[in-house]
């Protein structure tokens, strides 16, 4: 979680994660009159929510590759857009719009080794490796710690060298079905 411009800004790619609403109490809990916390949720998009979440997404992307600023159709002739720079490109309008840097990326793999490469199940791989681009500390909670050369090379998403802290935690029922606590 990040403060920015008085504000504790915290981005989550899904409403329900099994946490029961453990993120919004410690934002709140920190600072409760400037929370925002922006969530993903499959049942609650809409076209602009999603053209926004598009438009977040590749400025983390961004952020993670380098990338000093771009130029998106995404946000034109919106509230979004006001006070930005705006140029014709190809017959469109675009915006101009800088990456999203994060201090901090908390992700959840499946499994990873001692020098943080990560291999994801699901979904998760999908803002996973792009959270640890971005950030300038990663910290990893996998299911499953192996060995130096036991992961597939090809099934690896993140690259340890974006990742700073590994930690294991067990496996626990979700609300959503996942995994059960080992026996």
């Amino acid at each position: 979680m990040k403060k920015v411009e008085g504000r504790l800004a915290a981005f989550r790619k899904a409403l329900d994660s099994g946490d029961d609403g453990a993120l919004a109490r410690a934002a709140l809990a920190t600072d409760p009159d400037g929370v925002v916390i922006g969530t993903l949720g499959a049942g609650h998009m809409t076209p602009d929510l999603l053209a926004l979440w598009a438009e977040a997404a590749e400025r983390i992307r961004a952020a993670g590759a380098g990338i000093g600023a771009f130029f998106t159709p995404t946000g034109y002739g919106t509230e979004l857009a006001k006070g930005k720079e705006v140029r014709e490109i190809g017959g469109r309008m675009q915006v101009l719009e800088y990456p999203l840097h994060a201090d901090y990326a908390l992700i959840k793999a499946e499994r990873g080794d001692r020098w943080g490469n990560l291999c994801y199940r699901m979904t998760a791989r999908n803002f996973g490796p792009v959270m640890a681009a971005a950030a300038k500390f990663t910290v990893a909670t996998v299911h499953e710690i192996v060995e130096l050369g036991q992961l597939d090379p090809e099934a690896v998403a993140t690259p340890g060298i974006y990742v700073n802290k590994v930690v294991q935690v067990p496996r626990v029922a979700t609300k959503a079905g996942g995994f059960k606590k080992a026996a």
